[in-house]
């Protein structure tokens, strides 16, 4: 086998292939998302008599094109969340927003161009991989290409730093925009003006900060308060919460969590133990962590928990932490608990709660 084969094809020293299904999943469902306006959108524009600006190589279409578009853009991302035939159907999808992006200058947007990207570059990666229907064929692999996920990694920067730039305007600055754009009343001028400061720097940061193991856990935090304003504060439908989700799948794929690189040794004794424990096998996606029940019979031992990630070593508080610290769910809240009176008062919360599941000394 070829060199060039070996890589495409994806060996040990590729991706881990489960967050790269996890970004093919919420693409799917992205795309899902956007299939009412893009409908609504291509229905007003194909009505006779309406402006259209066409590209010089767009072909001639006329209203009844308007539901097979959007019929073929859901079954294609209805395959691609369950993983059937991946590579097919996401370069059907792919090929779908591209006859949508050429068809009229007044069908392109942002949005629709980035989940285009991503399907093309989630193609070449082979998501189906894992987390799919394709893996009951044969098609299962640990481990995919590089360097189409790194390519989808630098779009998430592409993205950031480009919008922070656009934004660098004196209708943006003035804070006009912002309050244009609010899904209630008013608020004051100062604060419209302060949040589009920090809206402008957050992107900025994000545009590098991923890329830095020690950034990248503040920047997980300061991505999912600055998603999470947009869904707070802007007027939304499915087409923000679609561009949410294609943000995700981005952010998905920089931890570059691999199966089992976290060994959790745990007391089962413990009620709370047990639950947690339950609920890491249940949240664990990525299959990062490897769990060893090693109760001590003699009782000698402390009752808890020990992660060992890596050349660090874990117990107690900072075991649970480093465990939220991989799993998908907790990936953007977890820094919240490194933070001195989260971190005290769930240090606190946690030996009050190991301390019930003491067995009871036998002269009692």
């Amino acid at each position: 086998m070829s060199k060039t084969t070996f890589i495409l094809a994806g060996d040990s020293g590729g991706e881990p292939s489960r967050p790269v299904a996890v970004a093919r999943i919420l693409v799917g469902c992205a795309a899902l998302l956007q299939m009412p306006g893009v409908r609504s959108q291509l229905v007003s524009l194909l009505v006779p008599g309406t402006f259209r600006a066409p590209y010089a190589i767009s072909p001639p279409i006329g209203p009844a094109w308007a539901p097979v578009v959007s019929f073929s853009m859901v079954v294609l991302a209805l395959a691609i969340i369950v993983g059937w035939q991946t590579r097919i159907v996401l370069a059907g999808l792919a090929a779908n927003l591209a006859f949508l992006l050429a068809l009229d200058q007044q069908l392109f947007r942002n949005d629709l161009y980035l989940l285009f990207l991503e399907c093309c570059l989630l193609c070449l990666a082979g998501s189906g991989a894992a987390l799919s229907l394709d893996v009951w064929r044969g098609g299962g692999r640990d481990f995919v290409a590089r360097w189409p996920v790194l390519l989808l990694k630098i779009q998430l920067s592409v993205v950031y730093a480009s919008t922070a730039i656009a934004k660098i305007n004196p209708s943006f600055l003035s804070g006009d925009v912002l309050q244009a754009s609010l899904r209630f009343a008013e608020i004051p001028q100062r604060l419209a003006i302060a949040l589009s400061l920090a809206s402008i720097g957050a992107e900025c940061f994000l545009a590098v900060a991923l890329w830095f193991r020690v950034a990248r856990r503040p920047g997980m935090l300061v991505g999912f308060l600055l998603h999470s304003s947009f869904v707070v504060l802007l007027e939304w439908g499915p087409q923000l919460v679609a561009f949410e989700l294609e943000m995700l799948a981005l952010y998905v794929l920089f931890p570059g969590i691999r199966p089992g690189e976290c060994l959790v040794v745990y007391d089962d004794r413990p009620p709370f133990i047990r639950a947690c424990m339950k609920w890491c096998r249940r949240l664990d996606w990525l299959r990062a962590c490897r769990l060893d029940p090693s109760p001590d019979p003699a009782g000698e031992a402390p009752l808890g928990l020990e992660v060992v990630h890596g050349s660090r070593r874990f117990s107690g508080f900072s075991a649970l932490r480093e465990i939220a610290h991989v799993l998908p769910l907790t990936w953007f809240l977890a820094p919240v608990l490194s933070l001195p009176v989260p971190g005290n008062l769930g240090d606190r919360l946690y030996r009050r709660l190991i301390a019930r599941g003491q067995p009871a000394s036998p002269g009692i």
